[in-house]
């Protein structure tokens, strides 16, 4: 009697064998948090990483002081109480903080209460609370000096390798902060604040950007998608805040995928703006207080080596 053997075949996830094969990067945004982070904020959050382990998490500022009405935000004002007017007291982590980097925060932006609220000193007991979580504290147009050189204050922008089935994308995550951070008569920029003068100062945002060419630098560092995160709103209604100059930093800038805003309270899921090149940049800002959590989905394929969008979308998920 003939006998044939038959081998078994390991088969592997088809995925594998298919290529240019679509793969999704998701992007989650808070901003304008003011003191707090809502339980159902938290749990959206949690829901959205159960769901997929890669998912980023960055907050576009003002996230410091602040009352947002949630009993989450009481603990930062003790807080406030406590060490605001007791300099002599040994300092504890700000909740805000813990509570952030409880959530797994990969970058956070800072807005102009982050300014307002402190003075140098307690601005860099701030921004080592992030480092001792790990957590990157981002403003590309932050500046002070050395002797006769203007240089980076904190870390212009981050670098994020994402595994996927596909191989890694490397997603670029640009800060940048509005130049008005004061509301008193003379006192609106941030080198006009009596606790910055000669220490600190915040440039324009689309000068920036366009001078030193962040989104090139961000390529040429392997970036495969850049997303620059903003404390500024989309256009400046009045004087008193011309730096609200998103649509103009989408329209101006080459290299930019899509822009988180923040500053002006609002509500905006997606707004499109053409780029220098024709591009389309998308903007997303996700409202105040943990209304609202903005959500970026990013479509990719590798093209002779090189990932390229495909797609991309926003919206914004009321909480």
């Amino acid at each position: 009697m003939l006998v044939i053997q038959i081998r078994p075949q390991i088969v592997k996830p088809v995925g594998l064998f298919l290529p240019n094969r679509e793969v999704r990067i998701t992007v989650l945004a808070t901003a304008d948090l003011h003191g707090g982070v809502p339980v159902k904020l938290a749990e959206y959050v949690q829901a959205e990483k159960r769901k997929d382990k890669d998912v980023i998490l960055v907050d576009a500022g003002d996230f410091y002081d602040g009352d947002n009405g949630d009993p989450s935000s009481i603990a930062m004002r003790q807080w406030f109480q406590i060490y605001a007017f007791n300099p002599g007291l040994q300092r504890r982590t700000p909740p805000i903080v813990s509570a952030m980097a409880g959530l797994g925060y990969d970058a956070v932006v800072l807005g102009n209460h982050e300014f307002v609220a402190n003075d140098r000193d307690s601005l860099g007991e701030l921004l080592l609370d992030f480092t001792d979580y790990s957590i990157p504290v981002l403003s590309a147009n932050l500046y002070t000096h050395l002797g006769s050189y203007k240089v980076n204050y904190i870390t212009p922008y981050i670098i994020k390798n994402v595994e996927t089935d596909q191989g890694v994308v490397k997603v670029g995550i640009l800060g940048l902060t509005i130049k008005e951070v004061g509301e008193a008569q003379g006192q609106r920029e941030l080198m006009d604040l009596p606790q910055y003068q000669g220490a600190l100062e915040l440039t324009d945002i689309v000068q920036e950007v366009n001078s030193k060419k962040w989104p090139e630098a961000m390529r040429y560092n392997g970036a495969d998608i850049v997303i620059a995160v903003v404390h500024a709103g989309e256009e400046s209604e009045n004087s008193k805040n011309p730096g609200n100059r998103i649509k103009a930093l989408a329209e101006s800038t080459d290299g930019i995928d899509a822009i988180v805003a923040a500053h002006t309270h609002v509500n905006i899921p997606e707004h499109k703006y053409k780029n220098r090149s024709g591009q389309t940049v998308i903007v997303t800002q996700p409202g105040r207080y943990g209304e609202y959590v903005s959500k970026i989905s990013f479509s990719l394929v590798k093209k002779k080596e090189r990932w390229e969008v495909v797609d991309k979308n926003s919206l914004t998920h009321k909480i």
